[in-house]
């Protein structure tokens, strides 16, 4: 089977769905939504997809499966609404809003669907991750002290606190 899939945000993260995408063969990215009208038009042509600017547009003219939303923690809420409004499958990166009130307003419009969704919290998979869990096992945990040493994110939106919530909301959802 083959999952035709649409994207809402092409810029950092989508690169890599879209690269995950393009090597299996589980499917087929057939529209890039992004409101850079360059970026949506150039990523779109790498995958020799549809472009499009504009979300709603989107979902109206094309047909999809699902649709992958990787835009910054301040632009979730429309893409989700419309996902759950066409009934489309949605994987949508973390955090789902710089609030819990967007949170919550995402996760009832999803809830009264019947569509598979998944919020993409990438460290759960990650080998360390797993090893806790066997070192743990059934174990009662009081404390847990860990550590992540990353770089800092080539977008502007990253640093700045109204846009990505502070770095509690942006990387402590993982």
């Amino acid at each position: 089977m083959s999952v035709r899939t649409a994207f809402i945000g092409a810029g950092g993260i989508a690169s890599v769905h879209l690269s995950n995408i393009k090597a299996s063969d589980l499917g087929d990215v057939v529209a890039i939504c992004d409101i850079d009208s360059t970026v949506a038009e150039r990523t779109a042509e790498t995958h020799d997809a549809a472009a499009f600017t504009d979300a709603e547009a989107l979902f109206e003219e094309m047909e999809f499966d699902a649709v992958v939303v990787s835009v910054p923690p301040f632009a979730h809420g429309e893409a989700e609404r419309l996902a759950a409004e066409y009934g489309t499958h949605l994987f949508v990166e973390k955090p789902l809003g710089l609030d819990r009130t967007t949170a919550e307003t995402i996760d009832t419009a999803i809830a009264e669907t019947d569509i598979i969704t998944q919020v993409g919290h990438m460290n759960r998979y990650a080998d360390i991750v797993e090893r806790a869990v066997e070192l743990i096992d059934d174990r009662q945990v009081a404390l847990i002290n860990g550590h992540w040493y990353d770089g800092v994110a080539d977008a502007a939106w990253w640093r700045k606190k109204a846009q990505s919530g502070g770095q509690v909301v942006e990387q402590s959802t993982h």
